[in-house]
């Protein structure tokens, strides 16, 4: 086996000198050791470049980058990947950890025949300050290896969780970097654009951890941003397939029984008195996604009188309250959505117990 790195992790940071340093440590701990580490520092203080330098200086394989203002995190990531030199790339939120098998067991998907995959995906369970973890997304519990333009769907309906995952850094070249317009759904459209033009393949092993917490970048948006974004990002990942010589029988079939499924919930949830104001928007964009547009328009007129009468209301507050049932039970039983057991919670309990000490988080 070669010893030059084939793999480079890109961990983005900011501001968070220990938490990086256990996103570094867990990358160190790998079984595969042929990697590139390259912290992307986005103009932070001096403790986390005192962390990151440390860190160099400890082991080679260790980069260090820092801008000098604040780029943004998604236009930091992307710099990451334009500047990736090694046949294989991986991206790590500095808040987040890998399993020790991670990289090892992607490169084998990657290597295992001829077929040249977009990226390969493991399994990546959830913990959250209080130290609970869960398996809260959906992910194929055997393996499976998807052509295009099939591995869209996955990607479109359950998503695929980004440090999970290692890709082909040619094939990524020729697709692009993440869309900054799709904000919280940028990850689901990207992988879904890879995977109308390549093939790729789902791992049923756990190889990441994601540290949900009060400062995690997905809590930033909004609630009506977030559900007509969505459709934003489905609309342009249906020009690319309809370029990509997709039939729109396909896509009418495989993937508008999601999107009318996602239209009606955003309709729920934007049925309120400032919601409500984003009903165009959310229905230019749901027709031009592929949705009837008399559906969508008699849809829409609905639930306008439905709010009126404050029906929209007593439904959202049903539909939290069930929500948050939904995430405790889960978190209680240490069961995925589905009722499996995870017994792969206590192992990666037990390597993020060993890191957060290692990395001086108690």
């Amino acid at each position: 086996m070669s010893r030059q790195p084939r793999i480079t992790t890109i961990i983005p940071t900011h501001e968070r000198p220990l938490l990086l340093k256990r996103a570094v440590l867990s990358v160190l701990h790998q079984s595969y050791r042929h990697v590139i580490v390259q912290i992307l520092d986005n103009a932070s203080g001096e403790d986390t470049e005192l962390v990151a330098r440390e860190l160099a200086c400890l082991d080679p394989r260790v980069h260090y980058h820092r801008h000098g203002r604040d780029i943004g995190g998604l236009n930091n990531i992307l710099y990451g990947i334009e500047h990736v030199t090694t046949e294989y790339f991986s991206i790590l939120p500095d808040d987040d950890l890998l399993l020790p098998g991670f990289l090892e067991n992607c490169l084998e998907l990657h290597e295992r025949d001829d077929t040249r995959l977009a990226f390969a995906s493991t399994r990546v369970v959830v913990v959250d300050e209080l130290g609970r973890f869960s398996a809260p997304w959906s992910h194929p519990l055997e393996g499976q290896r998807l052509l295009p333009p099939q591995g869209a769907i996955p990607c479109l309906k359950a998503g695929v969780s980004l440090p999970g995952v290692v890709y082909r850094t040619s094939a990524i070249r020729s697709v692009g970097g993440p869309r900054p317009e799709w904000w919280n759904w940028t990850e689901t459209g990207w992988h879904a654009l890879a995977a109308l033009d390549f093939p790729i393949e789902f791992s049923s092993k756990v190889g990441a951890v994601v540290f949900v917490h009060a400062d995690s970048g997905s809590k930033r948006m909004n609630s009506m941003d977030f559900r007509t974004s969505w459709f934003q990002m489905l609309v342009e990942v249906r020009g690319a397939a309809m370029r990509s010589a997709v039939s729109r029988a396909w896509w009418n079939k495989q993937v508008l029984p999601t999107a009318y499924v996602r239209f009606l919930g955003s309709v729920v949830r934007l049925c309120n008195p400032h919601g409500a104001k984003r009903y165009t928007t959310l229905g230019k964009l749901a027709v031009a996604s592929g949705l009837n547009a008399l559906g969508v328009s008699g849809t829409i007129t609905l639930a306008r009188i439905a709010r009126l009468f404050g029906v929209g209301r007593i439904v959202n507050r049903t539909l939290d309250w069930m929500l948050s049932l939904r995430q405790t039970v889960s978190r209680v039983s240490g069961r995925d959505p589905q009722g499996g057991e995870e017994p792969c919670l206590n192992t990666a309990s037990r390597v993020f117990a060993d890191l957060n000490r290692e990395a001086g988080l108690g």
